[in-house]
């Protein structure tokens, strides 16, 4: 009965509890600020499920290292241990940190990614090698079993990260339906920030982002820097806040360009509308034949209204000249 037990619960949680850590800290980590909280304690859950019924076994059969399983048993132990006390120990960082741009954390995070993944892929093999050694160990036919489990888990697995990755690439719109959110003024939001609300304006849209702080990619330095301004062109990529560039030397700039999974945060984070109705707004477009390089990340180009006429001053109805760059 403690074998059937056994591989019950380590197909649970190798398996189903693996695919529900990639779940909540990559596929679908863009749902919820509170994702990151259900990943540490999925984590936990596997690492006390590991040592808690492959001990008993070691204890009951001793350890023989020359089956397959065994050896794959002892090395996700190992693995699941390192996985959990290194990611809890990340996160605590990343939490204390104001940077996540530094060497430390990024090598934090790099280890715990490529790990994790060595982890999940190691589980299904050893849940396929496990059903066949209880096959042995009973006398039933279950082989089989190892081996459907196995082509469940790794299509699902290649499946959801084939989805993800497309739905990353993508550029969803942020023109939504917006009459479900109070409008307000510029005064009004100035206001608000002053009494202590960590608001944002994203194009027209307003943004409460005090819960996703500690969990901003870059750290909630950028974030804490950037409370209660126009953050456009720094989403869209014109600049970034350390020095519009990632490069040291100046040369060969990757300025940070937000996917699309930021895109789904923002509009979780939408409190309200910018609107004023005392301000004219204006449809513009980019008259490209006049778009001059200026070195090879920099062009000057021209704004024209939607009737082809030239505006001469941008001032007079663009208020923000900063989201331009």
């Amino acid at each position: 009965m403690l074998y059937l037990w056994h591989g019950i619960v380590m197909v649970l949680a190798w398996g189903v509890c693996g695919l529900l850590m990639c779940c909540t800290n990559r596929w679908m980590a863009h749902g919820s600020d509170k994702q990151q909280y259900l990943h540490s304690v999925l984590g936990w859950v596997m690492m006390l499920s590991t040592i808690g019924l492959i001990v008993p076994i070691i204890n009951m059969d001793g350890l023989d290292l020359t089956k397959l399983h065994n050896i794959e048993g002892m090395v996700l132990m190992a693995l699941v241990i390192f996985v959990s006390l290194q990611g809890t120990a990340a996160y605590m960082f990343k939490q204390e940190a104001k940077w996540n741009k530094s060497p430390a954390i990024k090598l934090m995070r790099q280890v715990h990614r490529w790990s994790s993944w060595l982890l999940i892929l190691l589980s299904f093999f050893a849940i396929t090698s496990g059903v066949a050694m209880f096959a042995e160990k009973t006398g039933g036919n279950f082989a089989i079993l190892g081996v459907l489990l196995f082509w469940i888990l790794v299509p699902l697995l290649i499946g959801f990260e084939v989805l993800f990755r497309r739905m990353r690439r993508r550029e969803d719109s942020l023109e939504i339906d917006l009459s479900q959110y109070p409008k307000i003024t510029a005064s009004d939001f100035e206001k608000r920030v002053k009494e202590g609300e960590k608001l944002y304006i994203l194009d027209n849209l307003v943004l409460n982002l005090e819960s996703y702080i500690h969990q901003h990619p870059g750290g909630a330095f950028l974030m804490e820097q950037t409370v209660g301004r126009d953050i456009s062109k720094f989403f869209y990529g014109a600049y970034t806040l350390d020095g519009n560039t990632n490069s040291p030397s100046g040369k060969n700039p990757a300025l940070t360009v937000h996917s699309n999974v930021a895109r789904k945060i923002s509009l979780r984070h939408i409190v309200a509308v910018i609107w004023d109705a005392d301000v004219d707004c204006h449809k513009l477009i980019v008259d490209h034949t006049q778009t001059q390089e200026v070195n090879s990340f920099t062009k000057s180009f021209v704004l024209k209204l939607a009737n082809k006429t030239l505006k001469t001053s941008l001032k007079d109805f663009y208020p923000d000249l900063s989201t331009l760059g």
